[in-house]
């Protein structure tokens, strides 16, 4: 999961791919392809293994992995809740907090 600081990094990858695409797609006077999003995404891919080493991520997943998009942790099993509102834990299905 990346911290604040480090998604920053990553939403700015994402930004500059996303710049670059449109770029292109203006210059050639083209519409959207697969091939335009795996050009954004390769941004984002190349700056997660610069940042953490790990090559083998699905740059999409990369996107998700926000800590703050996480809850508190469950006071019986430790696990992160799904969401900041979560009053269940999925993980071992205790509803306090």
């Amino acid at each position: 999961m990346l911290d604040e600081t480090e998604f920053a990094l990553i939403q700015e990858a994402y930004s500059a791919g996303t710049r670059k695409v449109k770029l292109a797609r203006a210059l050639d006077d083209r519409p959207l392809s697969q091939s335009d999003e795996a050009a954004v995404l390769s941004d984002v891919a190349a700056r997660y293994i610069e940042m953490t080493g790990v090559s083998d991520v699905d740059p999409r997943e990369i996107l998700k992995h926000r800590l703050s998009r996480l809850g508190p942790p469950c006071a019986k099993c430790g696990k992160e809740r799904r969401s900041p509102h979560a009053k269940k834990c999925v993980e071992c299905g205790y509803e306090g907090n």
